[in-house]
């Protein structure tokens, strides 16, 4: 994304889930998989 948008967007958000189920983001923590699972989508790596 180059310009923020000006209305509500949807968007998603690369992060990692740690063994705790800590989902973090930038170094700071963002969640909990309990609550995050529907919204999180594993990168595999080709």
């Amino acid at each position: 994304m180059e310009k923020q948008p000006e209305a509500i967007t949807l968007c998603n958000l690369e992060c990692v889930l740690m063994p705790n189920g800590e989902v973090i983001h930038d170094g700071k923590t963002i969640g909990w998989f309990d609550k995050m699972k529907k919204y999180l989508t594993e990168i595999t790596q080709e």
